[in-house]
């Protein structure tokens, strides 16, 4: 049964608990009590720090990985982040995000603003199925976006039946990233997408 499965009158529910597991900041979202959020943050306060700052950490990773984001050089735009945005170091921020008092939301939309400002460059690695107009099609999807396309590379093998080709672009705006992955991932020959946002020209081309 999920955490969030809501009960219904008359129902009873046997509880299982197992040592090896303990409280999420995650949980705090759906826990409808003050006093069980209370419990989870008090248990959370008493982890030993680094504990909890590779518990925010995770987080984050965990929020970027289901959004098929990676950072190339993540802990130092977490600095970024931390100084600029909410004016604190990155072992509280990451604290804080493990005790879910700043969301991993503001932090990756802080990411984001990070990234634009210093010039928005990515790679978009594409996995698709080999077959023939494809790559034009891909193409054609990214130009509808103003696209710059700064490079292609192609893998080794072009007769499996599913390629990864990468794309080194250039973008104006996060929200075009964000809408033209999502009608990418509209097209049928399309199995999986992910993109790596790094903060200027010279780590781009690496």
């Amino acid at each position: 049964m999920a955490i969030d499965y809501k009960l219904s009158n008359g129902q009873t529910v046997e509880l299982f608990t197992d040592p090896a597991v303990s409280p999420k900041g995650s949980w705090l979202k759906k826990i409808k009590t003050g006093r069980a959020r209370s419990a989870i943050r008090h248990f959370l306060r008493g982890l030993p720090p680094e504990a909890l700052v590779e518990r925010g950490r995770q987080e984050i990773m965990d929020y970027l990985s289901k959004h098929n984001t990676h950072y190339q050089y993540l802990d130092n735009m977490l600095i970024k982040v931390a100084e600029k945005h909410f004016k604190i170091n990155l072992e509280t921020l990451l604290k804080k995000v493990a005790l879910h008092e700043i969301t991993r939301e503001k932090v990756c939309n802080a990411l984001q603003k990070v990234t634009f400002k210093d010039t928005f460059f990515s790679r978009i690695r594409i996995k698709a199925y080999n077959q023939p107009g494809v790559l034009a099609h891909i193409a054609d999807t990214m130009g509808r976006y103003q696209v710059n396309i700064q490079g292609i590379q192609l893998p080794d093998d072009m007769q499996a039946s599913e390629v990864t080709i990468v794309f080194k672009i250039r973008l104006n705006t996060v929200l075009q990233l964000e809408q033209m992955i999502e009608e990418l991932n509209t097209l049928s020959s399309v199995r999986f997408i992910q993109h790596e946002e790094t903060t200027n020209e010279k780590n781009y081309s690496d």
